[in-house]
């Protein structure tokens, strides 16, 4: 799933399913420790708020786009927005692909079935 952030001005993409590669795991291992190599727990932390982990999703949809930056170096920004524009970027994400909430992005911790409104 193609996951829209709007962020800086600009609109982002993340995709953790093909954007979280094994070179960029390595990097992030590399840079922030042995749980950010590990592609559910990097999706786990960043639900969590990790500083980290948000910084790794940060550096990779910028990667993504071209944008040569180094993880290390992450300007400082507010946890609370990064995590808003992520959540209505997967919102939209999902409303755009109803078939979206069969997958797990691993940010929700609610299963699919339990945001299901009963008929």
């Amino acid at each position: 799933m193609q996951i829209p952030i709007e962020w800086d001005g600009k609109i982002y993409t993340f995709s953790p399913e093909s954007d979280l590669t094994v070179q960029r795991l390595r990097v992030l291992k590399a840079a922030f420790g042995p749980d950010y190599g590990k592609y559910v727990r990097i999706m786990e932390l960043a639900s969590e708020g990790d500083a980290d982990a948000l910084v790794a999703v940060w550096w990779v949809m910028k990667s993504v786009a071209g944008e040569g930056v180094d993880p290390r170096a992450a300007p400082n920004f507010a946890v609370g927005e990064f995590m808003e524009a992520f959540d209505k970027g997967a919102t939209a994400a999902d409303q755009a692909d109803p078939n979206a909430g069969a997958e797990d992005d691993g940010l929700d911790p609610t299963p699919a079935s339990a945001a299901a409104t009963p008929a």
